[in-house]
């Protein structure tokens, strides 16, 4: 699969100073074909709405304010593209994530149960929260003593993604499971995809 990584950059003024830089890196992949042109376009529409966005909410706060997103690829092959998307603003320590696994043949999204389809949501979310908590055993220090809960309260069917190696990849957002300065908690599932 061959893609560039484009970079945009918008920044906004106020009396010659600049109040607002929003800057995005993604993938653009190579090829015609629909699927192929379905994907470059919800990145298109994804990046013009998340600048609106940063204008609409930010701008009247902003003094040197800067947003980011940014989107790799992190698995890419004849049948799957996995893309992990990060966002963050300058002056807030919490960024978010998202994450998008598209199939290559029509270019439509893959939801989890498509990879794992013997595997219960509710099987995965044990999965996390037992996983989790044996992590918590092992560095207490590293995530909130009650993970378990917390592993069952913030677990999403939608945030994860396919990793280099092929793998399912389960994530946490920061601040659901452990501090903040842990960054995302990530999972790897024991499946076949």
């Amino acid at each position: 699969m061959t893609y560039s990584i484009e970079r945009e950059t918008e920044l906004w003024r106020e009396e010659e100073r600049v109040v607002l830089t929003v800057a995005i890196e993604f993938p653009l992949f190579a090829g015609t074909s629909k699927a192929i042109r379905r994907i470059n376009k919800y990145y298109s529409q994804r990046n013009s709405k998340f600048i609106e966005l940063c204008k609409r909410s930010l701008m009247k706060f902003c003094d040197g304010t800067e947003a980011a997103l940014q989107s790799r690829v992190v698995f890419a092959d004849e049948n799957y593209i996995s893309i992990v998307s990060d966002t963050g603003f300058s002056g807030h320590a919490e960024s978010s994530r998202t994450a998008d696994v598209w199939r290559v043949s029509d270019g439509i999204p893959v939801l989890l149960r498509d990879l794992l389809p013997g595997k219960a949501e509710r099987e995965l979310r044990k999965f996390a929260a037992s996983e989790l908590t044996r992590r918590l055993n092992i560095d207490p220090a590293l995530y909130y003593p009650d993970v378990e809960k917390r592993a069952g309260r913030h677990f999403s069917a939608e945030n994860f993604y396919i990793s280099a190696d092929g793998k399912i990849t389960l994530f946490y957002q920061q601040n659901t499971v452990a501090p903040r300065s842990c960054g995302f908690v990530q999972l790897t599932v024991n499946a076949e995809r």
